[in-house]
């Protein structure tokens, strides 16, 4: 009996399921093998703490920078922070009864604008250069909670509304948009593959945290020090860096 069952032929059907699942445990084995050989990064952190920026920085220093496309999603970004900012301030402004009236006309173009068109960029930077609204941009500050790169934004909104203009690497580490989603970014250095988990800081966003953490080599929690006195706009009460701690 023992040697009719070594020494018979293998059904084909059983013969096929036997290679089918070495491929497959050849194929788990590798897997495991590549896996093992990355270091998974999590960025973690609320909105605004910079990890966008952290992540662009990767890009810079150990890729080769940016596609046509980024470059291209850029370009409208830098536009409309320059128009979000300025609307933040003259907003502000507003509420707190700051005199504008003799620039009444450039406020109008500007908050009825759809583009950050060289006219309109004009009209900002005249604005930028009125002494009241520059004066109070800098005394409150901490009041407006506008980004910590709100005065870059309206130093270049000109060259942002040139029709050939391309972002340069300090536009597109300044550049503000909020992050949705799961990105990653993989680089090699010194041999070692890198992947980095940049995942959205708000609120809504972070019950995508959980399905991020497996496989993580380690995890970066990024903090945004220029709110150190800033409280929460909806309540003006609650000091901004508390949010850290949910």
């Amino acid at each position: 009996m023992g040697n009719c069952f070594q020494g018979g032929e293998m059904d084909p059907e059983e013969r096929e399921a036997r290679n089918n699942s070495k491929i497959i445990e050849r194929n788990i084995r590798d897997e495991h093998e590549e896996f093992s050989s990355i270091i998974r990064i999590l960025l973690l952190g609320t909105g605004d703490a910079g990890k966008s920026t952290f992540a662009k920085q990767m890009k810079v220093v150990y890729k080769e920078g940016f596609t046509d496309s980024e470059l291209n999603k850029f370009k409208v970004v830098c536009r409309q922070n320059a128009i979000d900012t300025i609307l933040t301030i003259l907003m502000h402004c507003e509420n707190e009864n700051i005199d504008l009236s003799k620039e009444r006309k450039r406020i109008d173009k500007i908050q009825n604008c759809e583009a950050l068109t060289p006219s309109i960029a004009s009209d900002i930077s005249k604005l930028w250069n009125n002494k009241a609204l520059v004066k109070e941009f800098y005394t409150s500050r901490d009041i407006i909670q506008v980004t910590s790169s709100a005065a870059y934004y309206l130093e270049h909104a000109k060259r942002f509304s040139k029709e050939d203009f391309i972002p340069n690497t300090e536009d597109i580490l300044r550049a503000k948009m909020r992050t949705t989603g799961i990105h990653e970014t993989q680089w090699v250095c010194q041999s070692t593959n890198f992947q980095l988990i940049d995942v959205g800081g708000q609120r809504s966003e972070r019950r995508k945290w959980l399905h991020c953490f497996d496989n993580v080599t380690s995890v970066i929690f990024l903090c945004a020090l220029d709110e150190y006195n800033l409280v929460c706009r909806t309540c003006g009460i609650v000091a901004l860096l508390t949010k850290y701690r949910y």
